[in-house]
């Protein structure tokens, strides 16, 4: 009853029948999409509404996937919802995050645990050019921002020889795509030191830790500090969590 969402969805079909078979063909027609977008096994598998699975986040990460089951009915599905997974997809590994707020108000746990496989805590994502080190176990959300890769894209396009600010840059999202496009260097400003140490790993793995600076700090804090030190950039991308 302390959902802030009413209602949900399923299917346009009052007979369908919501189990195996029809989690199957809607994971068919995600994966077959991004099939055709990208060639390497790194991307948002399935965003909720857009893919008529609402509530359901699930990132791919190689032969892992990181699902959010952010609604009560997939908790409720969850064993055929895995299971359906691991046949339409071929990965061996699936971690449950639990952290979303959104659980909460459906009345769910926020305990995240592996629910098939063995999967690393910590795996290389090549994206945009740059590396990315995606931290599965404890990141935040599922360990990357696959959502923001387009935009992350478009913003590199402007980088080449620029020095380049990223604030709420969590794991270097913009800092290192940039980089990989011909940046001169980049500050990279979070007020988590992890997620900074993992933008700092993914720099290195791009043989380009010379060119990243990392800032723990509240990010309006840093700001006003960069403009009574006089620093200037060429880019400045300020991106802050919803």
């Amino acid at each position: 009853p302390a959902s802030r969402i009413m209602g949900r969805v399923m299917d346009m079909d009052p007979e369908a029948e919501i189990g195996a078979d029809w989690l199957e063909a809607k994971l068919d027609r995600a994966l077959a999409h991004r099939a055709r977008l990208y060639d390497a096994p790194f991307y948002r598998l399935v965003h909720a509404e857009g893919d008529h699975l609402p509530g359901l986040i699930i990132d791919r990460f190689g032969d892992t996937l990181v699902m959010q089951p952010n609604a009560a009915w997939l908790e409720n599905h969850l064993d055929i919802l895995v299971a359906a997974l691991l046949k339409v997809t071929g990965v061996q590994n699936i971690v449950k995050n639990a952290s979303s707020r959104a659980r909460a108000l459906d009345g769910l746990d926020d305990e995240t645990m592996v629910l098939a496989g063995e999967p690393s805590e910590r795996v290389l994502v090549p994206m945009n050019g740059a590396q990315y080190v995606a931290d599965l176990a404890e990141g935040q959300k599922t360990g990357l921002f696959f959502d923001q890769r387009p935009n992350q894209a478009f913003a590199a396009r402007f980088a080449k020889d620029a020095s380049v600010l990223d604030v709420f840059s969590h794991v270097g999202g913009f800092a290192l795509a940039a980089l990989a496009h011909g940046a001169r260097d980049a500050l990279a400003v979070d007020g988590s030191a992890p997620a900074l140490e993992l933008a700092q790993d993914g720099a290195e793995a791009m043989g380009m830790g010379d060119k990243l600076t990392t800032l723990k700090s509240d990010a309006f804090a840093a700001l006003e500090t960069l403009a009574e030190q006089g620093r200037r950039f060429e880019l400045v991308i300020c991106d802050p969590p919803a």
